[in-house]
């Protein structure tokens, strides 16, 4: 027997248009709202809710959920994002968590922007769980990731491993072998793992002994400076950071206590963000061609919904700056 809008509600003990507003996207408090889903998962409801969907004409709505409205590197793409989306006659529903968010928060909103009707969505996230492919499986529209690698979903994203294979070839040639590494949780597969990776990579096919040191950051300015003093503490001659951010926390530590850069400690970043070439001395950093990226992200959203094939999942041009914060120990 087909189950209603009525029988959810009576299964949930609230209201029909409580029901209503929490399959509109409405707000309902999170308590109501997980009693509701958990009904629709039960009965199948939800299944109902994405076969009637089929028969909907397109709206022309893109959502798009981030995460990381601090990071640099989201705010210019974004801005890309929106404009290319709007070019391309679609309207982009915008939804941007913190890092602090829960990941639970972050599968909400792709529940919700689906039961708005969106005919796609872009994802960008540090973190791809069990509960995202889940959730992702059990839409009935296109859903492509941004900056992290799947095997079972649509994705664009940086090769971080040869970014990091450029920083390691760099730092080898100017002669350092004590490094410290700063970078955030390996649950990062891209930033956090991909990136050192790529580091240590490079002394390993080059059969070189280096030391290296990892300290666990964020992705903050704050979260480089916190480590300035255990970064100090060691023998490291340079401090490869996993963003620019970082890197500008460590050197603002740094020029607090009195140390040069890069006499004292070389510091080596990746991002190359407005600032990096501003401050004193000027950053040396791995450049990446976001704008590229967002430009291909909107590109496979638009094949995906048109179910057309998409291209080479890196192609993404990245080049290494120099600058003056890296000295030459040769």
């Amino acid at each position: 027997m087909k189950v209603t809008i009525n029988d959810i509600a009576r299964m949930s003990h609230v209201s029909k248009s409580t029901v209503s507003r929490f399959l509109n996207g409405g707000s309902v408090s999170k308590t109501t709202a997980d009693k509701i889903r958990r009904v629709i998962t039960e009965t199948g409801y939800e299944s109902n809710l994405f076969a009637s969907s089929l028969k909907r004409k397109k709206t022309r709505m893109i959502g798009v959920v981030f995460k990381g409205i601090q990071s640099v590197s989201v705010g210019k793409m974004l801005e890309v994002i929106n404009e290319q989306l709007r070019e391309a006659d679609y309207y982009p529903l915008i939804t941007i968590e913190s890092l602090s968010n829960s990941l639970e928060q972050e599968i909400e909103d792709l529940l919700t922007l689906n039961r708005q009707g969106v005919d796609g969505i872009i994802l960008g996230t540090d973190n791809i769980t069990e509960k995202h492919r889940e959730v992702i499986k059990g839409m009935d529209i296109p859903v492509i990731l941004v900056g992290q690698e799947s095997q079972d979903i649509p994705y664009r994203k940086i090769d971080n491993v040869r970014a990091g294979h450029l920083v390691g070839e760099y730092i080898d040639k100017m002669g350092h072998e004590n490094i410290a590494y700063l970078g955030p949780s390996e649950e990062d597969r891209e930033v956090g793992f991909h990136r050192k990776k790529g580091v240590m990579d490079y002394f390993d096919q080059k059969n070189k002994s280096v030391s290296i040191l990892n300290y666990k950051t964020g992705y903050t300015f704050e979260a480089g400076y916190e480590q300035g003093r255990k970064v100090l503490a060691e023998a490291a001659t340079v401090a490869v950071c996993a963003t620019d951010r970082i890197a500008m926390g460590l050197i603002q530590y740094l020029k607090e206590q009195d140390y040069l850069i890069p006499e004292d400690l070389s510091i080596i970043g990746f991002g190359n963000y407005d600032f990096s070439s501003v401050i004193s001395p000027g950053l040396t950093t791995v450049s990446f061609d976001y704008k590229r990226l967002s430009e291909l992200v909107v590109q496979d959203m638009i094949q995906l919904i048109n179910d057309e094939a998409l291209g080479n999942v890196d192609d993404v041009e990245m080049k290494l700056v120099e600058r003056e914060s890296v000295r030459n120990n040769n």
